[in-house]
């Protein structure tokens, strides 16, 4: 059977999920496949390696300090330690801290275009394991009781077919044992938290228009309880973080004991500067 695979990977290589290229290099005058076994295995990016090319992964950027130590937002400047950025120096946020696996710029924003609006739920896997190999990075195991992906309408879930954030967050188990989660069993709770108005698409609308259209858009339905619950909030995306906010408020006020939010991606808004350094 791998056999058979490498032969069919050998004449048929495939293609780059971002640039469409080919997967295959040439390597004294033999064509093979992109990365040897080995390589795909090491590494918080190796799960995107059977979908990008060398290029494509080189434009894959992890989050990394120093960064704002609440909103989660990179700075230009390379060194210095973690600090809050101008924004979250002058506003409460409903939530403790948001973090996110990497940068959403290049080949990830392909990616996530691909799996949310293109139907390709079979790259949620792959996205969802950099995810998981990257969520000890910032919580331990006992930080929160429950995960809780953000909802989708019932009508964008119907039209869409799927959420986007469960289906990331259901990848977090296929994460190798070398790579562990801090996912406990049992701690998903995808029926935690609807949504109960639908809204406008966010795209293009600023910060103050998304708080707008999201205002009371959530609950915590009737029958279940997240009173003083530990809860890990999961998205795809941290763009200006109304959504995360909005979710974060809804929980809080039902009760919750702290809210923290992960994200598979962070974008590179210019958020404000500080003496410190400059978010990117």
């Amino acid at each position: 059977m791998a056999v058979g695979q490498a032969l069919i990977n050998t004449l048929l290589p495939p293609r780059c999920q971002a640039c469409g290229g080919s997967m295959a290099r040439r390597v004294a005058g033999q064509k093979v496949t992109a990365y040897p076994l080995e390589s795909r295995r090491r590494g918080p990016v190796a799960p995107l390696k059977d979908y990008l090319c060398a290029d494509c992964l080189k434009g894959v950027m992890l989050i990394q300090s120093p960064l704002c130590t609440c909103c989660g937002q990179m700075f230009v400047g390379r060194e210095g330690p973690d600090h809050h950025c101008g924004t979250c120096s002058g506003y409460q946020w409903q939530f403790g801290r948001a973090r996110a696996a990497v940068v959403f710029a290049d080949s990830l924003v392909a990616l996530i275009h691909h799996l949310k609006y293109n139907g390709r739920t079979g790259l949620a896997r792959p996205l969802g394991r950099l995810m998981g190999t990257q969520l000890s990075e910032h919580w331990y195991p006992d930080d929160f009781d429950v995960v809780v992906p953000v909802p989708l309408h019932p009508r964008r879930t119907t039209e869409r077919g799927f959420n986007q954030s469960w289906l990331l967050l259901q990848s977090w188990d296929q994460v190798d044992q070398q790579m562990p989660t801090g996912l406990k069993k049992g701690s998903a709770a995808p029926r935690l938290l609807e949504r109960i108005r639908p809204t406008i698409s966010q795209t293009g609308l600023g910060h103050r228009e998304r708080a707008a259209n999201l205002k009371n858009a959530f609950r915590v339905p009737a029958g279940m309880t997240v009173a003083g619950l530990k809860v890990l909030l999961v998205d795809d995306v941290f763009t200006t973080g109304a959504t995360a906010n909005e979710c974060a408020r809804t929980l809080m006020q039902a009760g919750a004991r702290s809210v923290d939010v992960f994200t598979l991606a962070r974008t590179q808004m210019e958020y404000g500067t500080r003496n410190h350094g400059q978010t990117i």
